[in-house]
């Protein structure tokens, strides 16, 4: 059986109903029997001819163009199954289903303007937005002009998780943005606070370093933490001059203190520069510890 229809105001576009079964796909099902559907078919109807443009098309004439509120509908598509019993428009699968190779599923139009969101979810669904299958980006705003307002508002507990072995995002027990194993706690690995202060492994530091280096100082050792931002040297007996070689240079020259376990005149003469701090004391008859600390950029 097929019916067709002209929709009123859009030329002779035609669409040509079909009968069919949704339990296995042919036509010879009854009306009123359980898998009885009707469908609109759009399609050519033979050579040369060609689906229609739009399906459903609301006008860009707004029936109320002069008052408040300009709008011509409520809804485009409105289903109306209830939110929690088994009545009504209850869809099992899925309201949209593409199985094209269209170029986007949604689409709004430039310079549209929506007044809460082009995509508003109030639903209770297990998530906002899921994919599967393979793609080469997650969220692509490249190309996105955000004038004013937020990128991403998101709730003060929720976080990135990454297939729950590391978590992303503010975390309210102390009050700053970390990244850890767990979204809550002390158990984080970074933390950035709102003051700008930021805590690594929860000791402000940096991460060793084994391209530091030592010239000129004879058997003398760099701590196993040293690097570019703090370290100490196992100075031995005789030697009198010693040179720290950082392991990326500063842009700028850092500002460094450099100090000695000895104290008093064991104290370096040292000069700062942004490969590196070269040291000078005067010869001990025992051991000393040197230590230096830099902050620069």
């Amino acid at each position: 059986m097929t019916n067709t229809s002209v929709l009123p105001g859009v030329g002779d576009v035609v669409i040509y109903g079909e009968e069919r079964d949704c339990n296995n796909g042919n036509k010879d099902s009854d009306v009123g029997s359980p898998f009885f559907m009707v469908c609109s078919f759009i399609g050519g109807q033979g050579a040369g001819t060609f689906p229609m443009l739009a399906y459903r098309y609301v006008g860009a004439g707004a029936v109320n163009s002069g008052g408040a509120n300009p709008y011509g509908a409520h809804y485009g598509d409105y289903w109306s199954g209830g939110p929690s019993t088994d009545v009504g428009s209850v869809v099992k699968d899925a309201v949209i289903f593409d199985s094209t190779n269209a170029d986007v599923t949604l689409k709004a139009a430039a310079q549209r303007r929506h007044a809460i969101a082009f995509l508003y979810d109030q639903s209770d669904s297990f998530a906002v937005l899921r994919a599967d299958g393979t793609h080469d980006s997650g969220l692509d705003f490249s190309r996105a002009s955000i004038s004013s307002g937020n990128f991403a508002i998101l709730p003060r507990t929720s976080f990135f998780n990454w297939s729950g072995r590391a978590f992303l995002g503010w975390n309210g027990a102390i009050q700053a943005f970390t990244l850890g194993s767990t979204n809550s706690g002390t158990d984080y690995s970074l933390a950035v606070y709102n003051s700008g202060d930021v805590d690594v492994g929860r000791h402000l530091s940096a991460r060793p370093q084994s391209k530091v280096s030592l010239n000129g100082c004879g058997t003398s050792k760099l701590s196993k933490s040293a690097n570019d931002l703090h370290g100490t040297i196992s100075v031995q007996v005789g030697e009198s001059s010693c040179a720290v070689r950082f392991a990326t240079d500063y842009d700028n020259k850092p500002d460094c203190v450099v100090s000695s376990s000895l104290g008093g005149t064991h104290s370096p003469a040292y000069e700062t520069s942004r490969q590196g701090i070269a040291m000078t004391f005067s010869a001990s008859k025992t051991p000393q510890s040197v230590s230096y600390v830099c902050m620069g950029r």
